[in-house]
């Protein structure tokens, strides 16, 4: 289940149960207590959680490279993606 790990990143940036209801945009802590309960989080959700904590979610391959995240990285000055971006 994903509840343990978004507990874990939320912990892991010290962030209270009433600062990540607010970036999910819950009016409540009991609302967020309510989707752990029930493991129903978004991709929205868990991208809105990875900005709160100052991470990025990533899809990785088999040789642990990530070949998608959420949100993107940043640019380079030209525009393409960083080098240790998101995969080509």
């Amino acid at each position: 289940m994903i509840t343990p790990i978004i507990k874990a990143a939320v912990q892991l940036a010290g962030l209270s149960r009433a600062d990540l209801a607010q970036a999910l945009g819950l009016s409540t802590p009991q609302a967020l207590s309510n989707k752990y309960n029930r493991g129903s989080f978004t991709a929205q959700d868990l991208t809105r959680i990875a900005q709160a904590c100052g991470v990025r979610l990533a899809f990785v391959d088999d040789t642990g490279r990530a070949v998608l995240t959420f949100p993107a990285p940043p640019a380079d000055s030209d525009g393409s993606p960083a080098d240790d971006a998101q995969a080509k």
